[in-house]
């Protein structure tokens, strides 16, 4: 866990949900050994599941995503999307450049009106309207 103000890390912990010993056994019991699983939950439990032992749990507690996972869930939905037949033409080929733009519209913004207006303006650009581009073009 990482502190907000300071961005030093505040808490540690490890969460590992198999054992390479016990995989390996096929019948019966695996030998003696410091096995490593210690999660039985789903994979998106590990972070609450942490939070709660390192005791820093507290109302104003705020969860922030790194980028690759944002990134991640963006083209995720876009995928979603398309599966739900709202948007056929959302394949792979369309769906890289507008992740590109994403990155690029993510990444080279500081400022919250530049970062919407930058986003507002990924579906212009993809078809070649670059009217409303603003920085995300220049």
């Amino acid at each position: 866990m990482i502190g907000m103000n300071t961005g030093k890390m505040v808490s540690y912990s490890y969460r590992c949900k198999t054992c390479r010993f016990c995989d390996r056994a096929n019948d019966g019991p695996a030998k003696q050994h410091d096995c490593r699983k210690s999660l039985d939950k789903s994979s998106k439990a590990m972070e609450s599941d942490m939070a709660i032992e390192s005791n820093a749990f507290d109302k104003n507690l705020e969860k922030h995503c790194d980028f690759n996972h944002t990134k991640t869930n963006f083209t995720n939905r876009l995928f979603e999307l398309r599966k739900e037949k709202k948007y056929s033409a959302l394949g792979p080929k369309a769906i890289k450049p507008i992740t590109k733009c994403f990155t690029y519209a993510v990444k080279g913004n500081t400022e919250r009106e530049s970062l919407k207006n930058n986003l507002r303006a990924i579906p212009f650009h993809v078809t070649g309207d670059h009217s409303k581009c603003g920085d995300l073009c220049g």
